[in-house]
């Protein structure tokens, strides 16, 4: 169970912020810590949490979108630590990269409702003159769903977004990387369940040249852009809303990278700041 120690701050809820929670509170205020209560009790919260948060609340959202192993994630993070931007990490919130493979190496998921919760807080303490910049995701990271609100803004006809155009070569190099330090056997479990997408035949392949001694990983990594996730992203990319920004760069480097996105992003904003004030 939580431990609380002195000058702890503690949250008190109950379904709607009635007496239960306010005598709790009383009690709890006894003791050195500090004591809130949720306003209209956790029932009002979630209300708040799914059908308010992101469709009420203004926020300039750019979305950072690119093939299997650009380095999506890794620019995102270098956004958020050293550039101080504004980045809502759909991935690490929901413990899962978002594949077949996501869930390697990671803790369990949240639950969906926690899941929903920590992204409609950090929307809310987002200052709405500043972007947002989130990951191109699908409606679903691992067995966490995009809150329906931030999903309609993803994929909005005006939504803005930057497509990182990455050589095969970085990409490859990256999931190696990053997939490579799993055991074999993960990999080839990994590999079985694609196995409907990718076909028999091609999935035994895969399989067998993870059991080669050392595994063929750069190969696997290759056959598995060139049969799936290359031709899944090129059908998706020709339906996606959005005003599309393609962006090239090397993510080798991702902090040069978020600079560069963090630059052209500012930039793009003055310039309609500009044309919008001669119009």
């Amino acid at each position: 169970p939580p431990s609380v120690a002195d000058g702890d701050e503690v949250l008190v809820y109950c379904k709607r912020g009635g007496m239960r929670s306010s005598g709790t509170a009383w009690l709890l205020s006894q003791a050195p810590v500090r004591v809130r209560v949720l306003d209209s009790g956790y029932q009002a919260f979630r209300h708040w949490a799914r059908e308010e948060a992101f469709q009420r609340l203004e926020r300039r959202l750019v979305v950072l979108g690119g093939r299997t192993g650009s380095g999506k994630t890794d620019v995102l993070l270098q956004l958020r630590r050293a550039c101080g931007a504004q980045v809502l990490d759909l991935e690490g919130d929901a413990n899962h990269r978002g594949s077949t493979f996501g869930a390697l190496g990671l803790p369990p998921q949240p639950t969906n409702e926690m899941y929903e919760n920590r992204l409609a807080l950090q929307w809310a303490t987002f200052a709405p003159d500043r972007p947002v910049f989130v990951e191109d995701e699908g409606a679903h990271v691992g067995r966490c769903g995009v809150p329906a609100g931030l999903w309609e803004r993803m994929r909005a006809d005006q939504a803005e977004v930057l497509r990182l155009e990455v050589s095969r070569a970085t990409r490859l190099a990256r999931l190696v990387a990053e997939y490579g330090g799993h055991g074999t056997d993960q990999l080839s479990a990994c590999v079985a369940a694609m196995s409907k997408k990718l076909g028999q035949d091609r999935a035994g392949h895969m399989a067998a040249l993870l059991q080669q001694k050392p595994p063929a990983l750069a190969e696997v990594a290759d056959l598995l852009l060139t049969y799936y996730y290359d031709s899944m992203y090129e059908y998706q990319a020709s339906k996606r809303p959005g005003q599309v920004e393609l962006f090239e760069c090397d993510t080798a480097d991702p902090l040069a990278v978020a600079q560069r996105v963090l630059d052209h992003v500012a930039l793009r904003q003055t310039t309609r700041g500009v044309a919008s004030a001669s119009s």
